[in-house]
């Protein structure tokens, strides 16, 4: 297939595709699927980012499909973000991309950001952000790439998005495990309720509950007494007989 001049055809096309290729529009932002891990595109056109829970993996990955030769620890080395106890903030094309990571910088969060990151559900007051992925939405379509334009205009795009929906990508509200009385089934045993046993029941003397029980005796002490004798209206006959 390779050894004939009709292979040649293909030149041009490979020597258009590096052509096009620094023009291809990279996105100015980068969420990963867990919410910890966030990139930023500084002005000098590389990824910055900063995490919750460092992992150089993830990066390392958007790093290569970035055309970045450096490793997922220098990109961490980067002063694009802002950091605090409460969260993290960095400037993004003139905007301000907030990551909020506690409750008590929530409100001043939701006030000053363009961008908002959260790690919990959103506020029905948190309304200035002009963007707000919280923890829901992340889990729900994944790692998200925002790209802002020129006039400012914010674009999304997630792999929720991307996938559609599969018979494969379950929500994360239908992932939760049913409950116990909900998993009775054909392989499963119904659940068993202990109840209190009969004024008749023996304790039992042999097995593991043997070693739990009251002795026989005690039992037989506390035991509801039965109904009285009836008493004899009728003297016996040695009472005639005195």
């Amino acid at each position: 297939l390779w050894q004939r001049r009709w292979r040649l055809l293909g030149l041009p096309l490979i020597a258009l595709g590096l052509a096009l290729a620094p023009t291809a529009r990279l996105p100015d932002a980068l969420i990963s699927a867990s919410g910890h891990l966030v990139a930023v595109r500084t002005e000098a056109g590389v990824l910055q980012a900063t995490a919750e829970r460092p992992s150089a993996f993830e990066l390392t990955r958007w790093l290569e499909h970035d055309g970045d030769a450096r490793t997922g620890r220098e990109a961490f080395k980067g002063q694009a973000f802002h950091c605090d106890g409460l969260g993290c903030m960095a400037g993004v094309k003139g905007l301000r991309l907030v990551i909020s990571r506690h409750a008590a910088g929530l409100a001043d969060d939701c006030k000053r950001a363009d961008i908002l990151i959260l790690n919990r559900p959103r506020p029905s007051w948190c309304t200035h952000p002009r963007l707000t992925l919280d923890r829901p939405a992340i889990l729900k379509d994944g790692s998200h790439a925002i790209t802002i334009d020129a006039s400012g205009t914010i674009t999304v795009a997630s792999v929720g998005a991307l996938r559609g929906a599969r018979p494969w990508s379950v929500r994360p509200a239908e992932r939760q495990r049913p409950r116990l009385s909900e998993r009775a089934g054909p392989t499963n045993r119904p659940v068993q309720r202990t109840t209190a046993l009969p004024e008749t029941a023996t304790p039992p003397t042999t097995g593991r509950l043997a070693q739990f029980a009251a002795p026989a005796g005690l039992v037989a002490h506390f035991a509801s007494p039965g109904p009285p004798a009836a008493e004899d209206d009728f003297a016996s006959d040695a009472d005639f007989d005195q």
